[in-house]
């Protein structure tokens, strides 16, 4: 896949800025998300970058769409991702926190105050990267991107999401409630997430959600 992304990248976009490819397929070794786009915004930045943008080689962008987001007003910035699910087309508007069940949930089809945006495809100023840092590699899988942002808020940094750009997200059409790997990783992000950033007063109900998620997957 990556091989295929990169040919058309190239092939139809031609892009006037820097590309800086990771590539952790094997026999690379896979050390999950936050460790390889933190290779790729530390060599982005040595570079002289005054922002960075994010895609997943699962993500299909157009040069007019970069273009546009490039010029959205923000310090993250996010397109619409639309992916298909169980036959549905889904359109994402990133999301929001439940902090009593320490989970986000996504606004999906619909517009709403959001507390993050999906690091699939995200558009970050220097200027946030220079004040709160990287990813946290402590996240492996999942929840990086709802850390990161929730980070760049806390210190008055905005995440927005431009509704006139629509990119398409190739993600399988079922969920992954079979998917062993993938519910682990889910479930040891979530562990994380509600241990860094869920109030005290709020944990209880999030332990206990989180141990019925685990208990599902028994």
């Amino acid at each position: 896949m990556l091989k295929k992304v990169v040919v058309n990248y190239y092939t139809n976009i031609k892009p006037d800025k820097d590309t800086i490819v990771v590539d952790n397929t094997p026999p690379n070794p896979n050390r999950g998300f936050a460790v390889g786009v933190n290779l790729g915004i530390k060599k982005a930045l040595a570079a002289g970058a005054d922002e960075v943008l994010l895609v997943n080689p699962d993500v299909t962008i157009a040069k007019t769409q970069i273009e546009k987001l490039v010029k959205t007003t923000g310090d993250i910035i996010a397109p619409v991702l639309t992916f298909k699910r169980d036959g549905r087309v889904i359109k994402d508007y990133g999301g929001k926190i439940n902090w009593l069940l320490g989970r986000p949930t996504h606004w999906e089809n619909r517009q709403g105050k959001i507390d993050y945006v999906s690091g699939a495809c995200m558009l970050i100023s220097r200027q946030v990267i220079e004040k709160i840092g990287l990813f946290d590699p402590g996240f492996f899988m999942y929840f990086e991107d709802v850390d990161f942002c929730l980070r760049a808020q806390a210190v008055g940094f905005s995440v927005a999401v431009n509704p006139q750009i629509v990119v398409y997200h190739q993600i399988s059409e079922q969920r992954d409630t079979h998917d062993k790997f993938k519910i682990g990783q889910n479930l040891q992000s979530n562990w994380i997430f509600i241990n860094k950033w869920v109030p005290w007063f709020f944990k209880p109900i999030s332990y206990l959600y989180w141990l019925l998620l685990w208990l599902k997957t028994r």
